[in-house]
């Protein structure tokens, strides 16, 4: 077996072992290890937010660039994102627990950068750095036109 095999299962145990209630103590400020989870039959027992996500400022090359030269360029894509408008709104989960999208949520790569923040908020968690409770801000992270999305913690539970 390679090193790189054996990092790979030690990694993917490790998440495993961690899970979500981890993460969400980790964005409290508690220590998160396999020791300090909850069993299976309290996670069952957590209650999983809905966590409501609204696209709130779509940001274009020349807003973020100007006339810079960055070393790169993407001449070729539209100035701002074609899949988000602003004033969109996507509700999490909408059926079952579930770390697919919401429908209508086109973006992988989006998805991918704020799902972790959702996680957290979905599981009672709280960035500590953020004045609202049950609030986050986050944003994709295309370096030319990124979309910023309001992330909130709704009372109800998850489907």
């Amino acid at each position: 077996m390679t090193n790189e095999t054996n990092r790979r299962g030690f990694l993917s145990k490790s998440a495993m072992a961690v899970g979500a209630a981890g993460m969400a103590t980790a964005a409290l400020g508690t220590p998160c290890s396999a020791e300090s989870t909850t069993s299976d039959a309290d996670q069952k027992k957590l209650k999983v937010h809905k966590v409501k996500i609204t696209v709130i400022k779509t940001l274009n090359t020349e807003e973020l660039h100007g006339d810079s030269d960055l070393g790169c360029s993407a001449g070729i894509l539209t100035p701002t994102c074609p899949v988000f408008k602003e004033g969109q709104e996507f509700i999490w989960p909408q059926a079952g627990h579930s770390t697919g999208s919401p429908e209508g949520f086109r973006c992988g790569g989006a998805w991918a950068d704020i799902y972790r923040h959702i996680e957290v908020l979905a599981f009672h968690g709280q960035h500590y750095w953020m004045d609202q409770d049950g609030k986050y801000l986050a944003c994709c992270t295309d370096g030319f036109r990124p979309v910023v999305f309001l992330l909130e913690r709704l009372d109800e539970e998850g489907a």
